[in-house]
């Protein structure tokens, strides 16, 4: 399953979920340091990075 989540910050992130056998718990933060998603069990999830904002946009607020 795959998801697209915009951080506080403006950047946007494809997320995919991937089950697996044994148990896990991690999780994976944005580049700002927010955390995009956590998980502690049979499911990983990998993050990349879909759209950067840009130099000037860095203070701007998502609300």
């Amino acid at each position: 399953m795959t998801n697209t989540h915009i951080c506080t910050c403006g950047r946007e992130w494809l997320i995919t979920k991937h089950h697996s056998p044994m148990r896990d718990k991690d999780s994976e933060s944005c580049l700002c340091g927010e955390e995009l998603v956590s998980w502690n069990g049979g499911v990983t999830y990998s993050v990349r990075l879909v759209k950067d904002i840009k130099k000037d946009d860095k203070n701007r607020i998502f609300i």
